[in-house]
């Protein structure tokens, strides 16, 4: 004050949020060097924003935890409700369906929300579902959504084909191809014949086919 700039008492009023500059010059031993100096009234009581970010967790996890988070303590407690719903999650089967409110304590940065999830034996995609936050009180709801992925751990099923005996006169057979356990996602497998002692032609006509199992279904024929 007094070298590089004069102080200025006059009294004005702007609201909470306003940018404003100050031009400074410099004096002759900077080449009169202009300076600008950027200032940003915030109001030091204005509530802090409120946000919910994305989370995934392997099926044995048994939940996902969300973070309910602030942008800066607060002297208050901040409360919030929130309410779990499926995405490509099925309710009641891959997740357990909650609602319910969330309180960041005074002084605290965040809250955690616990989601159930189940930890089945079914080989699946990767399923999600969704929390949604409303009704903050003592902050301001700036991303009010996050997703959840639960990740499956369970291995895919193991295809095998079944051996048969059938006579010469019957003409034709239907090989059993079989999965040892249901899939949740959709299967295909390509199976054909090949010699043995009896041979191609003469025994036998080869054959190959793709064979598809849809969700669930753990035996077809070939």
């Amino acid at each position: 004050v007094g070298i590089d700039f004069s102080e200025v008492a006059k009294p004005f009023s702007l609201p909470v949020g306003t940018q404003f500059g100050i031009r400074v010059f410099g004096d002759s031993t900077d080449n009169a060097q202009l300076y600008e100096l950027a200032i940003e009234l915030t109001d030091p009581n204005a509530p802090p924003d409120v946000s919910i970010a994305d989370s995934s967790a392997s099926e044995s996890a048994g939940a996902i935890t969300f973070d309910v988070r602030i942008s800066s303590q607060s002297a208050s407690n901040i409360t919030v409700d929130y309410l779990v719903e499926a995405l490509t999650a099925t309710a009641g089967d891959d997740f357990t369906v909650a609602s319910g409110s969330a309180t960041v304590s005074a002084g605290v940065l965040s809250e955690p929300i616990n989601v159930s999830i189940t930890d089945d034996a079914l080989d699946e995609d990767d399923e999600t579902l969704r929390v949604t936050l409303s009704n903050s009180v003592n902050g301001v709801l700036v991303d009010s959504q996050a997703d959840g992925t639960i990740i499956d751990e369970d291995v895919s099923p193991l295809v095998s084909v079944g051996d048969v005996e059938i006579s010469e006169k019957t003409g034709s057979v239907a090989v059993p191809v079989t999965l040892d356990a249901p899939s949740g996602r959709s299967i295909s497998v390509v199976v054909g014949s090949s010699s043995g002692t009896a041979t191609a032609g003469d025994d036998f006509t080869s054959a190959n086919a793709i064979v598809g199992f849809a969700p669930g279904e753990i035996s077809k024929t070939f």
